[in-house]
């Protein structure tokens, strides 16, 4: 079993939700972070600062990003949040755009943060299971593919 069915839970997840822009689409996971107690509100918005400023990094393979922000930017502990998209929004990455799936993350120690990376990476770097989890509207299910080996 992966740390993942530690930190990701029903109440961090929305299937299906509109975004209009990247923007918005990271707010929706940050706003997951902060109405579970995960995350500061000022952690939001260095979630969309980091993209602002450095561009679309958190897009990290076709259709996926992850958002995050440094620990001391308003992480209170770990976890998780994955919204998926009704329609794809365009990041600005050359490559990999649009995006459906957006994990928010969220840790307060560098290592927990490593160790989570690879764990998501395992799932989504497997076309089957991100296609799974970009077409499904069963909250169970998204957490089941995230947290099966």
């Amino acid at each position: 079993m992966n740390s993942l069915s530690t930190y990701l839970r029903k109440e961090t997840i929305r299937l299906n939700i509109s975004c209009q822009s990247w923007e918005e689409a990271v707010r929706a996971v940050g706003e997951l972070l902060c109405q579970n107690g995960i995350v500061e509100s000022s952690y939001i918005d260095a979630m969309v600062n980091n993209v602002k400023k450095f561009g679309p990094y958190i897009v990290l393979l076709p259709g996926f990003a992850l958002a995050h922000a440094r620990c001391e930017d308003g992480a209170k502990k770990v976890g998780m949040s994955l919204v998926t998209l009704k329609e794809p929004v365009k990041f600005g990455h050359e490559d990999n755009d649009p995006v459906s799936v957006v994990v928010g993350l969220a840790s307060t120690a560098d290592e927990k943060h490593v160790q989570f990376l690879a764990e998501i990476c395992d799932v989504i770097k497997d076309e089957e299971k991100l296609k799974k989890v970009m077409l499904s509207s069963d909250i169970d299910e998204v957490i089941s593919i995230f947290t099966t080996q």
